[in-house]
């Protein structure tokens, strides 16, 4: 059924280019609350504590609507979403409703949690480096807990994804991800700082084109990296990474890949602001409206009014971008990530 599910939500994807707006990938950030205290957080989340979280019902009331607009898929996000008590009952809404949920995790509380984690379609698991620079930026233990869950995942069925922002510090280690990844079964994703306030975490330009060019390495040795060999050649063809939005679209070449966000993606942040992007959340570029009080279809139709064409850090992002824009190549990476997913899945030894 839920292999079916994925090629629904890829006739979709390739369908959809001619169709209205609709939100077929939504990103939920349900709670900014967390349990762990990270060096860097790219909403600022524990700075920006509230007293309680949207309830329950409201999340699922949400759901229900996205569900007759047309979404396909559910990113859940946080602060951490594994630390709120209803994140079962969220998660198996819909999944009732055939919506693939995959779910951010910081790990610490998967094995503790596997009656909701076996529910999801995908459990992405953040992991920054090697056990050195992950345990400095999360705290002592951390990356040993990210191995657990990863473990625990695997284990139950579950498919499993890594994600790693990369950085100055670790941006040395990322072929130590690509091992974990190869060894337990995961697709691997990589982005890179994607608000303009993490621009000091970001790699010199020269590190950033020679790690995306090993990357593509890695892809071509079978290393399960999850983004298409056009999404991460597009990292390589930017001219400059402190321009991360529009004013380096003129001298792209060839062609930007243009941006679908907020048209049929978007992101609803844990206080019920919906946003085109995660990019785009706190910035003056651009003015959400909360669906609590304006209701989400307008608040959703209010994304399309963003100014920012393309970027580069949001690399599984601009293959949904490719994919609406019909790039066949990009369609059969998507494919064949499913088919690879599926054989991981059915995995229980580890390399």
């Amino acid at each position: 059924m839920e292999f079916i599910d994925k090629a629904l939500f890829m006739e979709s994807l390739l369908l959809s280019r001619y169709s209205k707006p609709k939100p077929l990938v939504a990103h939920i950030n349900i709670t900014n609350r967390c349990n762990l205290k990270c060096e860097y957080c790219y909403g600022s989340y524990p700075k920006k504590q509230i007293a309680q979280d949207i309830p329950t019902e409201k999340w699922i009331d949400l759901v229900n609507e996205l569900k007759s607009l047309g979404t396909k898929r559910i990113n859940i996000g946080g602060g951490e979403p594994l630390v709120r008590k209803d994140i079962g009952k969220i998660v198996g809404h819909m999944r009732k409703n055939r919506i693939l949920t995959n779910m951010n995790t910081n790990g610490h509380l998967v094995k503790d949690m596997m009656d909701v984690v076996k529910k999801l379609t995908t459990v992405c698991i953040s992991i920054d480096g090697n056990e050195e620079i992950h345990d400095k930026r999360k705290g002592a233990g951390s990356y040993r807990k990210v191995i657990e869950a990863i473990k625990a995942a695997k284990e139950n069925g579950v498919a499993v994804h890594t994600s790693t922002l990369i950085s100055k510090d670790n941006i040395q280690t990322i072929p130590s991800v690509l091992e974990v990844a190869k060894k337990y079964g995961c697709m691997a994703e990589f982005l890179l700082p994607f608000l303009q306030g993490a621009f000091p975490l970001l790699p010199d330009s020269q590190d950033i084109r020679h790690l995306f060019n090993n990357l593509i390495k890695y892809k071509k040795q079978g290393y399960p990296i999850s983004m298409s060999y056009n999404a991460l050649r597009y990292v390589l063809q930017w001219p400059d990474y402190q321009e991360l939005y529009t004013t380096a679209i003129k001298k792209l070449s060839p062609a930007h890949i243009p941006c679908y966000a907020g048209k049929f993606m978007c992101i609803v942040d844990y206080d019920g602001l919906v946003y085109p992007c995660s990019s785009l959340v706190s910035n003056p570029m651009f003015a959400p409206l909360n669906f609590m009080e304006v209701g989400f279809k307008k608040a959703f139709e209010n994304t399309l009014s963003h100014q920012c064409q393309s970027c580069y850090s949001f690399t599984s992002f601009n293959d949904y971008n490719m994919i609406l824009s019909g790039d066949f190549k990009t369609v059969l990476n998507y494919i064949g990530n499913s088919f690879r997913e599926k054989k991981f899945k059915n995995r229980k030894t580890f390399l």
